[in-house]
């Protein structure tokens, strides 16, 4: 409370100290300057009429200090001219309560000014709550899409298939990689060709049911070798390791996976197993001469 008039300012003080508010009376505008910055009161009453500053400007200062400006500020003045309360809300007031008040007038508009001024705290709160929330979710958007950015790079230019499948057992996209090892021109070209993986794709009939099968019970396959179609109706050996994928709600999306070709390692696993199978021949047909030589030699 600001006013040079010691008997409102008596009066005021112990009808608001009987109300539960604690107040800082002050005699002079300075006084006010050099001890609002301190304390930051919930609300200042203000006399227009003060001996060094008058209150017009004191509440200008007030409303242009960032520290200040925020506290709502009701005149109080012995001048009830209109023109007087115009330039009194032209200069930032909230509220004016002309000399002699009552003292329940006072009270109600002190308590209206505290709730709006209490709204106007909780609101701006919930709104640098907002602002946090929605910088966050940009800066989640944009690391979003900083990885989408990097995991489509790696998608097209990997050397390594890589393909989405959906449920259904159609290609939702396959990557350049993948499209060039099952012979086909283009990525585009092979996810509209292939509308049904376990028929046009795996050799083996079934084959992906038995992957999906063991999806559903693991969620991830590592070296799943099949033999696969490719687009002229040659076939080739293909490593895949295979997961699931789900949303953040823990809805599934679709399969996703990488493929290897791994058609020279198995024909080497081939010609070994076949040179092994001659060796073995070739051991057979040897021993059991062996054996009748030794026989005979025990006998002599």
């Amino acid at each position: 409370m600001i006013d040079d008039d010691l008997h409102t300012r008596d009066l005021l003080t112990r009808l608001l100290n009987q109300k539960g508010y604690q107040v800082e009376s002050l005699a002079t505008g300075q006084q006010a300057v050099d001890k609002l910055t301190q304390i930051r009161p919930s609300l200042v009453l203000l006399d227009i009429l003060l001996p060094d500053l008058d209150g017009y400007r004191l509440c200008q200062e007030l409303k242009a200090n960032p520290l200040t400006q925020d506290i709502p500020i009701i005149f109080l003045s012995s001048l009830d001219d209109s023109l007087d309360r115009v330039k009194a809300f032209q200069v930032g007031a909230a509220d004016y309560i002309a000399k002699p008040f009552a003292s329940e007038e006072v009270l109600v508009r002190v308590q209206n000014q505290l709730h709006l001024a209490s709204q106007r705290q909780q609101l701006n709160v919930q709104n640098t709550l907002l602002r946090q929330e929605v910088e966050e979710r940009i800066q989640v958007e944009q690391a979003l899409l900083a990885a989408e950015m990097n995991y489509r790079s790696l998608f097209e230019n990997s050397t390594v298939g890589i393909f989405k499948a959906s449920l259904a057992g159609t290609y939702l996209s396959v990557n350049p990689a993948m499209a060039h090892l099952y012979g086909y021109d283009s990525a585009p070209e092979m996810a509209a060709a292939v509308q049904d993986i376990n028929r046009q794709i795996y050799v083996q009939p079934k084959r992906r049911d038995e992957l999906v099968v063991y999806l559903n019970r693991y969620e991830r396959i590592t070296d799943a070798e099949s033999e696969v179609f490719c687009k002229n109706g040659s076939t080739l050996w293909v490593s895949e390791d295979i997961w699931k994928v789900w949303d953040r709600q823990g809805h599934f999306l679709y399969y996703e996976g990488i493929v290897h070709d791994i058609s020279e390692r198995r024909q080497i696993e081939t010609e070994l197993r076949q040179q092994r199978q001659q060796a073995d021949r070739l051991l057979v047909n040897i021993l059991p001469h062996r054996d009748r030589k030794s026989v005979v030699v025990g006998k002599s």
